[in-house]
């Protein structure tokens, strides 16, 4: 792998957000990005999840950190352009893309009615562990901070009791919020939770 050229860099993420509202472009030069970056030889403790299930260009951590840093800005003021892009970057398959498409979901406003339906869809397909936490996880962090109500409406959907498929999905987005030492309404959360891990501890531990 070529060695990182910070300016390089700098250059290459400013032309990826200039190309951000024009998916088709964007992509292209993505792949030119990411391919310049490939180490072909190594899988090294920098690189993202060199054990992931998906196809991956085995990029170092700090070039997807570079992009998101020039894309969250631009997601959050355009969350159209910000969910066809998500889209273009999930259909291509790698797992950098399926990281990036997770990473602009997290900045799209949580009244769009369009997201809840594509993690919802992605969270069911996608079999790639680091992909499917980032969804639960950092793509639904404005719904819960922004919208608790409708975040909880969500998780009490994925874990009804007839819904075994959804009940993983349940479970790990509700994490972020056991974790938060600033919240304090945990016996409802326990409650919801208990009657899903007593029906099916085995089950849920492979997750």
């Amino acid at each position: 792998m070529p060695a990182i050229d910070l300016a390089k860099l700098k250059t290459q993420t400013a032309r990826l957000a200039d190309l951000f509202d024009q998916p088709s472009a964007f992509m292209r030069e993505l792949r030119e990005v990411l391919e310049s970056y490939v180490n072909r030889t190594l899988r090294t403790r920098d690189a993202v999840a060199s054990a992931s299930t998906l196809p991956t260009y085995r990029t170092p951590t700090v070039i997807l950190r570079r992009i998101e840093s020039e894309l969250s800005p631009l997601a959050r003021e355009n969350p159209d352009q910000a969910l066809e892009l998500a889209d273009q970057l999930w259909d291509e398959g790698f797992l950098e893309t399926h990281l990036l498409s997770a990473f602009l979901l997290g900045h799209i406003s949580p009244e769009e009615s369009r997201l809840l339906a594509r993690l919802t869809v992605w969270t069911q397909k996608i079999r790639d562990a680091n992909v499917r936490t980032l969804l639960l996880t950092h793509s639904l962090a404005r719904l819960r901070k922004e919208n608790p109500d409708e975040f909880l409406a969500l998780v009490t959907e994925w874990l009804y009791p007839h819904r075994e498929q959804f009940w993983s999905n349940g479970l790990q987005a509700l994490l972020p919020l056991i974790k938060n030492p600033s919240f304090e309404n945990l016996p409802p959360i326990f409650n919801l939770v208990e009657p899903v891990i007593e029906a099916a501890p085995t089950l849920l531990q492979k997750d």
